[in-house]
């Protein structure tokens, strides 16, 4: 009979996403520790198997329409073969198919949800979260990334909610680190044509309108207006490329932004930058730690998890989401006049996340919620 498995993540697919990115990191962090780990994908896309860890078993459920059955027996089939001690379902689908597959099975795995959805933009998405709610019900533990998120998921009082917990994002803060990016930093910025003396503003996410991009654009634009020579490195790639560059052509910011496209390595880009900024509403934002970690003062959104990352005005500065185009340029403009402030800012926001929010720090977190201590 086949070993009993650690630790099996359901996941909607590989792509090039923060959830999915997480859950590759916990899964090569598991496996390096010694347990065995694989992952069930709903959907097809594989972008990131390249960096899955070799020992990392995969298998396709094959899902088609809003829901199959024929996928939901697949993973039942799965489940009963590998016979899981823990099964990690990550965000909402995986929790429905994985609520479905282990219902009345005869030997029930540890169930654990991440989820990772902030707020609801779409009617189709509030009208579910009473189904989602209910089926978060079934599960032994559900992690959410910023205690923001679980008060929006989660009524007082609900037995989901004591069950719940919190656990923040944590990144590498060996391998993050501006000390030994510096060269290429600079590289970096004379490749882009961007003077020592000017500002260099960046962010890294998929260009998606609800990453709300434009509003850096904006915010650049009433920047050079008050005569900073601020310019502006977008790191990602997506479907609103072309809009956003539209908007800089329109603007007429074309000749100080660069569209980097994606990158699996962004550290070089992190480096070059002076100030990062988030215009997005998210859960716990990695490429805002990211960002820390390499000693950028950020400037992130007061919606979702960024008051419980930054503490405004000490290592970071917060803005409103649907005012950030007003509110970004005013944090950049008092920055760039106080290098000294600057500088602190940097500084103090490394110091937060090797104190606060390392990888380490993150995975002890999870294998106590996934039972595997």
């Amino acid at each position: 009979m086949t070993a009993s498995m650690d630790a099996l993540f359901i996941m909607n697919s590989l792509t090039m996403g923060g959830s999915e990115r997480k859950s590759v990191a916990l899964c090569n962090a598991l496996e390096a520790a010694g347990l065995r780990t694989g992952i069930a994908m709903l959907g097809t896309d594989m972008t990131l198997a390249p960096q899955i860890s070799g020992a990392t078993q995969l298998w396709h459920l094959h899902r088609s329409g809003k829901f199959s059955w024929r996928s939901a027996r697949r993973l039942r089939a799965l489940v009963e073969q590998q016979q899981p001690r823990t099964i990690v379902a990550v965000n909402q689908y995986p929790a429905l198919y994985t609520c479905v597959a282990t219902r009345f099975a005869i030997r029930r795995p540890r169930l654990v949800s991440l989820i990772n959805v902030t707020h609801f933009v779409r009617r189709r998405d509030r009208l579910t979260l009473p189904l989602y709610r209910t089926i978060l019900q079934a599960f032994d533990t559900v992690v959410f990334g910023c205690g923001a998120q679980r008060t929006q998921w989660l009524p007082a009082g609900s037995d989901a909610l004591r069950r719940a917990r919190v656990i923040y994002n944590g990144v590498d803060t060996t391998r993050f680190s501006r000390d030994s990016m510096r060269e290429a930093g600079l590289e970096l910025r004379r490749r882009l044509g961007v003077p020592a003396d000017h500002l260099l503003i960046g962010t890294v996410g998929r260009l998606f309108p609800d990453k709300n991009q434009l509003a850096l654009l904006q915010g650049l634009g009433t920047l050079r207006e008050k005569g900073i020579p601020a310019h502006l490195l977008m790191i990602g790639d997506g479907p609103h490329r072309p809009l956003l560059e539209s908007a800089a052509n329109d603007l007429g910011l074309r000749e100080v932004t660069c569209f980097a496209g994606a990158a699996s390595d962004v550290r070089a880009g992190l480096a070059a930058m002076d100030i990062f900024a988030l215009p997005s509403v998210e859960v716990f934002s990695n490429a805002a730690l990211e960002a820390m970690a390499m000693s950028l003062p950020v400037i992130v959104t007061k919606q979702g998890g960024g008051p419980e990352m930054v503490t405004d005005g000490d290592d970071g500065m917060l803005a409103d989401a649907d005012h950030f185009a007003a509110e970004f340029p005013a944090a950049a403009a008092a920055l760039w006049h106080d290098a000294s402030r600057r500088k602190s800012m940097g500084d103090n926001a490394r110091t937060t996340v090797v104190q606060r929010f390392t990888f380490d720090l993150m995975m002890a977190a999870y294998m106590e919620a996934f039972s595997l201590v």
